[in-house]
């Protein structure tokens, strides 16, 4: 019984490590893929209309910067707890720009995962953000500590 225990413990860390690592792969092409084109990525931040214009360019790096990051750190397993507060936090903000673009019928590009993938301001992105924050709040809940 003792046995069957582990072994079902050792799937479940092996399900939430593959899908932190997955995670983190996303966030590191997001976040790289941006990085690349900041100029374009500066862009969509600015059709927003949110932030004065001197603030969209480092505001920009920043998203990015930090995107790529928490990426690797979930990755490398190093501050995990931080890496995904700081992800749920940021695609919770995207979120909600998301959905108040869709509600509104703006359906320009969002700049998730940048020029190379491209995506729209549509209902599968809408899901596609509370899935990625539906796996980060479940990978957030199965990690202990500050690994």
């Amino acid at each position: 019984m003792c046995e069957r225990r582990k072994i079902k413990e050792g799937m479940r860390l092996n399900f939430v490590t593959i899908l932190r690592n997955f995670l983190g792969l996303v966030f590191v092409f997001s976040g790289f893929v941006k990085l690349v084109d900041l100029v374009w990525f500066s862009g969509i931040v600015s059709s927003y209309g949110v932030l004065p214009d001197f603030l969209i360019l480092p505001f920009s790096f920043l998203v990015s910067f930090f995107e790529f990051i928490f990426g690797l750190m979930l990755l490398f397993g190093i501050g995990v707890v931080y890496a995904l507060f700081g992800l749920i936090l940021m695609v919770f903000v995207f979120t909600i720009f998301v959905f108040s673009r869709y509600v509104l019928g703006e359906v320009g590009d969002c700049g998730c995962f940048g020029r190379l993938v491209g995506g729209r301001n549509d209902l599968f992105h809408l899901f596609l953000n509370l899935a990625l924050i539906s796996g980060l709040i479940f990978v957030k809940l199965k990690t202990k500590g500050g690994r």
